[in-house]
């Protein structure tokens, strides 16, 4: 059996989301749509449509992950999943915001550790680079979570 555990790594604030010369905004988003395909889209009234156009276009430039921010993450990534898969030959694979490129500029990164090895051999691995200030990377507030008894229900459910 697969144990599956979710390591949550937070405290990156320095990790570049906000250092690119465009001010840490994004590359230009597309022109957004201008013409509402629906009849009470043209209700509104083609002036209020493209500000409302163009204000949601400046959201989506202020909070879309810069190009800095996710080379930064895949590094981080990257270095996480050396450290658990040459030490325990475990998998390690990014879900959430991170991998869908809808994180904040201090979110997290989850990762889940699929293998076969001891939940006691991981957090002690883990924790050990918590510890290691000399790492690439300074790593603080992990929690490892034991997810077995979600994946007994699965197994059962399916």
């Amino acid at each position: 059996m697969y144990i599956v555990l979710n390591i949550i790594f937070r405290g990156f604030s320095s990790i570049g989301d906000f250092s690119e010369a465009n001010g840490g905004r994004a590359a230009a988003v597309s022109p957004p749509f201008t013409s509402p395909a629906n009849s009470s889209a043209l209700e509104i009234g083609r002036e209020r449509w493209a500000r409302a156009e163009k204000a949601a276009e400046k959201i989506i430039c202020d909070v879309h992950p810069t190009s800095v921010s996710e080379q930064r993450r895949r590094d981080i990534i990257d270095y996480v999943q050396r450290l658990i898969g040459n030490s325990l030959g475990v998998e390690v694979i990014p879900y959430g915001s991170v991998p869908l490129k809808t994180y904040l500029p201090d979110g997290d990164i989850d990762l889940s550790a699929f293998g076969r090895e001891n939940i006691e051999d991981l957090k002690h691995v883990v924790e050990g680079e918590e510890e290691n200030r000399a790492g690439r990377f300074v790593i603080k507030d992990v929690q490892v979570i034991n997810a077995e008894a979600w994946m007994d229900l699965m197994t059962w459910l399916n």
